[in-house]
């Protein structure tokens, strides 16, 4: 492997570490302005009640909870029977993350008779949303069904020429490819089905679960048909800041034409930085274990890293790493990796979204292809765009279209793809 190859993936690696936003000096806001006049007027004014729960009220908005919390604790010295004081003061906990003393501060609140009831309403409903989350965030269910009716130009990712030539055996000149080595085009059905699930264990704690199985039938093509059932478990842990730790165990099994090909297992660690209420950053550390059960396709292992930042509207990320085969005499079927990748939606409605996808990979493998003697490079880029409509809170009708493009210095490898599809999906 040359030096110039060794670098890329070095710098795109340190292009992930530096995938966090960079935080730019901003103007300050409505609420800290107003909060650091009041702090100006602190030393003349403290220990006056209704001057302190202002402070207090504007210490929250900008989003200083502790500041908040020391001057309610003056206004309840002198006044315990303020009911907004201490519902404040209970928000002012929440903020700080210790739920156990915002459910107790909302208790005292809600016992006061003199609350209105929808105040008293809402105030209950905090306390249930208090109670969830000091036991892990609850229980959940979710899961969808899809059903896609569509045409594919290259079903078995092949080159579209008739015939190559081998340099191995480059006297015996170009040689035809079989029907199956070549760009096959047909109708396509794609059925999936997932479900996710998640259990609250304790405060902070919950594991989760989750199957996704799929299933493509080819109208005129049954030995290319796919099948593949990923089985999905872990754990994760909220830290007081929001972020999140999980860790999971995953399993797969991929066949063709009816017949198991593969089995992956492996294992993939996350950690999540909640950014805003609509955005967060997360890298992920992720090893799979791949065992063909196709005879001549050596077993491999793949690590991998990957980062990435979403928000409501967009996504971008990264990722790196190496296939390798388990058999060294095969490494001319491993390879290193790196890409990026990203994402956009757009609602066009109430009830429709536009959304696009691109994608970017480079393969460099390991040693030199026996038949063709060089190393096989790829470069492969995916564009895509999608329409949903929602016609029901549970149905959708979804189309999209997507096109590939593989690059490869072997030109049985070099090969395009178009796809387009239209169906249903219903969400639960």
């Amino acid at each position: 492997m040359n030096t110039k190859l060794r670098r890329r993936p070095l710098a795109l690696l340190c292009l992930l570490a530096m995938s966090a936003p960079a935080v730019a000096a901003a103007p300050p806001t409505p609420e800290a302005e107003k909060f650091e006049q009041m702090q100006a007027e602190l030393d003349s004014r403290i220990g006056d009640p209704q001057f302190d729960f202002a402070y207090a009220s504007a210490a929250l908005d900008a989003g200083k909870p502790s500041d908040a919390i020391i001057a309610l604790q003056r206004v309840l010295a002198l006044q315990p029977d303020n009911a907004p004081a201490r519902a404040e003061l209970a928000r002012a906990y929440a903020m700080t993350g210790d739920l156990d003393t915002a459910k107790q501060q909302f208790e005292t609140v809600v016992g006061d008779p003199t609350i209105p009831d929808p105040v008293r309403q809402r105030f209950n409903n905090l306390i249930k949303a208090y109670d969830n989350a000091t036991r892990g965030g609850g229980d959940s269910v979710n899961g969808y069904v899809d059903l896609q009716l569509g045409h594919d130009s290259n079903i078995n990712s092949a080159t579209a020429l008739n015939s190559i030539t081998i340099p191995l055996f480059g006297w015996l000149g170009p040689g035809q490819l079989g029907p199956q080595s070549r760009a096959i085009s047909d109708t396509t059905i794609d059925f999936t089905a997932g479900i996710s699930g998640s259990h609250g264990i304790s405060r902070g704690n919950r594991i989760y679960g989750s199957a996704l199985a799929s299933w493509r039938d080819n109208r005129d093509s049954r030995a290319f048909d796919q099948q593949s059932l990923t089985l999905t478990g872990g754990y994760a842990h909220t830290l007081p800041s929001r972020n999140v730790v999980s860790i999971s165990l995953q399993g797969q099994n991929f066949g063709l034409g009816g017949h198991s090909v593969r089995n992956v297992i492996g294992a993939i660690g996350q950690f999540t930085q909640v950014l805003s209420a609509t955005s967060a950053w997360s890298t992920s550390l992720q090893y799979m274990d791949l065992n063909y059960i196709t005879p001549g396709v050596p077993d491999a292992r793949r690590y991998a890293l990957a980062s990435g930042i979403s928000t409501a509207t967009w996504n971008l990320g990264g990722q790196l790493g190496r296939e390798r085969t388990k058999d060294r005499s095969a490494d001319a079927d491993s390879f290193t990796f790196y890409g990026l990748n990203a994402g956009w939606q757009v609602p066009l409605g109430a009830r429709d979204l536009l959304y696009a996808d691109a994608a970017w990979e480079n393969r460099r493998h390991l040693d030199d292809n026996f038949m063709f003697l060089k190393e096989r490079k790829d470069s492969r880029v995916d564009l895509g765009v999608g329409y949903k409509h929602q016609f029901t809170p549970r149905w959708l009708l979804t189309a999209r279209a997507s096109w590939a493009r593989n690059s490869s210095n072997i030109d049985l490898y070099d090969f395009r793809r178009t796809m387009i599809s239209a169906g249903i999906r219903y969400e639960f």
